[in-house]
């Protein structure tokens, strides 16, 4: 019976010890403490690259499943122009191919993009941290920027098609 009640009152002990820990700092290191990246609060020029990349992330990969599909019209549309044959328009075969090749290469750059991201590269060098966020950040746009290009176009060429 003593073991017991010596066994609560440690515990509760530690308990009590724990929460009073925790409490008393809680806030002293929110930095060290973050391990995923993100933060509500853009208090350094890290968290703003760091946001900033993800941003551009989030944009291009919102539109994935639309590019999936004008990819997918696209190659329909191609079958269509080839079953057709010599009565086919070349020009827009050609524009088509074109367009094809511009959504498979968005494509595979997103992809490639989050294969080679590293969420936590060199966090703990400031100096190299900045470095590769701010290189992320001009890879990340241009793959948002290709993806966006390609889907414009898709919507310009793909409604000729129908």
């Amino acid at each position: 019976m003593i073991k017991r009640a010596s066994f609560r009152v440690i515990c509760f002990s530690l308990t009590t010890m724990t929460i009073v820990a925790a409490c008393s700092d809680s806030g002293s290191h929110r930095h060290t403490e973050r391990k995923d990246g993100y933060t509500v609060v853009l208090e350094t020029r890290q968290d703003s690259l760091f946001h900033e990349v993800m941003q551009g992330h989030d944009i291009a990969m919102a539109r994935m499943g639309k590019l999936a599909g004008y990819r997918k019209q696209t190659q329909q549309a191609l079958d269509s122009l080839a079953a057709a044959g010599k009565n086919a328009n070349t020009a827009l075969i050609t524009a088509l191919q074109s367009l094809s090749e511009e959504l498979k290469n968005a494509d595979e750059g997103m992809n490639r993009w989050m294969d080679e991201f590293v969420v936590d590269s060199a966090e703990h060098n400031e100096t190299l941290r900045l470095a590769y966020l701010e290189s992320e950040k001009e890879k990340v746009n241009k793959v948002k920027d290709d993806i966006l290009n390609s889907l414009k176009k898709a919507d310009s060429l793909l409604p000729a098609t129908k």
